[in-house]
């Protein structure tokens, strides 16, 4: 999970990729903005806050100073098994994984856009 945690009208979520297998220990370059990824295994993307499609949407900050960003990695205790009737949005995918979070990290990154 990728979120812009200073965007102005509050946290603005770039992407969200779940049902990872728990072998998975990188991604490549150029995973497709498509909903479910056949090479991991069905994972699944959901929609973003920022472009409201699925896939990775890059963040583009505000010209100024450092604006952070949060990668978001969870490890959970089941698949979230959501509908695949549409996409998932991220409030979704957050609500699923109640309860069910048995470690997770966060990485800060800052961009600067000149």
């Amino acid at each position: 999970m990728l979120v812009d945690i200073e965007a102005a009208g509050g946290a603005l979520t770039h992407w969200v990729l779940f049902d990872l297998p728990s072998m998975t220990r990188r991604l490549s370059t150029g995973v497709p903005a498509i909903e479910t990824l056949p090479q991991l295994a069905r994972a699944r993307h959901a929609k973003t806050d920022a472009s409201g499609k699925v896939g990775y949407a890059a963040p583009c900050p505000p010209p100024g100073p450092p604006h952070r960003y949060a990668f978001r990695i969870f490890a959970l205790d089941r698949t979230l098994s959501l509908p695949t009737t549409a996409p998932a949005k991220p409030a979704d995918v957050k609500k699923a994984m109640q309860g069910h979070i048995v470690g997770s990290a966060e990485l800060l990154v800052s961009v600067v856009r000149k």
